[in-house]
């Protein structure tokens, strides 16, 4: 079923200027000419204009193109059927091109096919995916960067290293009597070293890498009447929260999305944390302190008017060791609340003066809750990770090398490293696909769109 062929509707549903037909597969010029008017010869990667048709009724006008394998997506023939985007138009391009001999492609199915065929390796094919699915450029630049193969180029680097300690180790196996064990393992210790080396400094890039693949939690957190409402619309630039000068007004989370710098972040308002009876507020609270524990940052709002009370205090110890940054809210109000009073009762974190009724400030605090991810920009040469999957492949390979390392520094006899290299050398081929199971490739690619 490699190469048989498969089409699908690439764009997604709904009305648009042009929908997108995809084709691909062995004899797919075959059923291009058997629909559409063009009578003379094709030439790879060029468009032509004319109709489709299904037995000689017109069903669009449309834009073709033919391209030729290898150099296509999937490494197979490939063709694409630009016609007019409406629903009804573009399924009977489709329903057509299925009964001229086509199959209904599965999901993910154009992508897996230039992974098998060797265009994409898994890194990248699943680089596909997250880039479709990237709702904030930082999140599409962590795509890219691994789209690029800068990850792969990396994975393979190492595993061709692994292999030359394996060479050098066998060598020692298979010449004994040269005694040359010693001294290769002398060698192979600080070349290992770099290796664990390198896949740490990998690792530390998953931290900025996730959260610009998944974006930041934040919460916005405080006593009652402090203005979080107020900060989160004024973040937002619109209305979301009901705002009023009654204590307790949000008794549940509200959740908004929002862009800063290119980052998807999620603000999440909470109910004033404070002693109640009242059994909804209570909830309210309780829900409060569940979002402050898997926030990625808070926003700890003091009101400014009122200065620093004991239940601000309360609030701060909440917060335990998570990330923090005290927005002092209504400084239009009053005078500013003192440095040194903010360092010894709620310590020594970021602070920043803020008016959310008067919007003042509201772009530095956005710079510091993006400031919180780290460097700004993806260096143009080095691997970021970003995908758990890869994460956790790169981890195995790093406490296997680290294994490989303890017997040989402990002088024990060096054919006991060759497992630990070996699972090194496999752990990182899951990144790239080429030492993954299979049940995982389909794993991956059942979650792509149909079309992709």
């Amino acid at each position: 079923m490699k190469n048989d062929l498969i089409a699908a509707i690439a764009t997604a549903p709904g009305q648009a200027g042009i929908a997108v037909v995809r084709i691909s597969g062995d004899n797919a010029l075959d059923v291009l000419q058997k629909i559409f008017s063009h009578s003379g010869d094709y030439e790879t990667h060029k468009l032509y204009y004319g109709t489709i048709k299904n037995e000689g009724n017109i069903i669009d006008y449309a834009m073709v193109a033919f391209m030729k394998a290898p150099h296509t997506y999937t490494g197979d023939d490939t063709i694409e059927v630009f016609c007019h985007g409406g629903y009804a138009v573009s399924r009977s391009v489709l329903s057509t091109v299925l009964e001229k001999g086509c199959r209904m492609a599965k999901a993910g199915e154009f992508t897996k096919r230039a992974f098998l065929n060797g265009r994409l390796d898994l890194s990248q094919a699943e680089a596909v995916s997250e880039l479709i699915a990237a709702n904030a450029q930082r999140a599409a630049d962590v795509a890219l960067n691994a789209l690029s193969g800068r990850i792969k180029k990396q994975i393979d680097n190492m595993r061709e290293k692994l292999l030359d300690f394996l060479a050098k180790i066998e060598v020692c196996i298979d010449y004994p009597e040269d005694d040359v064990e010693q001294q290769t393992a002398k060698m192979l210790l600080p070349e290992i070293q770099i290796m664990i080396n390198d896949l740490e400094t990998l690792l530390q890039t998953a931290h900025r890498g996730r959260i610009y693949k998944e974006g930041l939690t934040v919460a916005i957190a405080g006593r009652p009447n402090v203005g979080k409402s107020s900060l989160l619309n004024a973040i937002m630039g619109e209305s979301r929260a009901i705002v009023t000068t009654t204590p307790g007004t949000t008794r549940d989370t509200l959740e908004a999305h929002v862009d800063i710098n290119g980052l998807e972040v999620m603000l999440i308002d909470t109910a004033g944390i404070r002693k109640s009876d009242e059994t909804i507020e209570k909830m309210g609270i309780e829900r409060a302190e569940n979002v402050i524990a898997r926030a990625d940052i808070v926003l700890l709002v003091i009101d400014n008017n009122t200065g620093i009370t004991q239940e601000d205090i309360k609030v701060f110890q909440k917060l335990a060791d998570k990330p923090y940054i005290v927005v002092i809210n209504k400084m239009d109000i009053g005078s500013p609340i003192q440095q040194k009073s903010l360092d010894v009762q709620l310590g020594a974190g970021e602070t920043i003066y803020v008016s959310a009724l008067n919007h003042t400030n509201i772009v530095a605090l956005e710079n510091m809750i993006f400031d919180f991810v780290g460097e700004n920009k993806l260096s143009n040469t080095q691997a970021v990770l970003s995908n758990v999957r890869h994460i956790e492949a790169v981890k195995n390979a790093n406490m296997s090398l680290d294994e490989a390392l303890t017997t040989l520094n402990n002088a024990m006899p060096i054919d006991l490293a060759v497992t630990d290299i070996k699972n090194a050398w496999h752990s990182l081929g899951e990144v790239t696909g080429d030492t993954v199971d299979e049940d995982i490739v389909e794993r991956i690619f059942s979650k792509f769109c149909v079309g992709k």
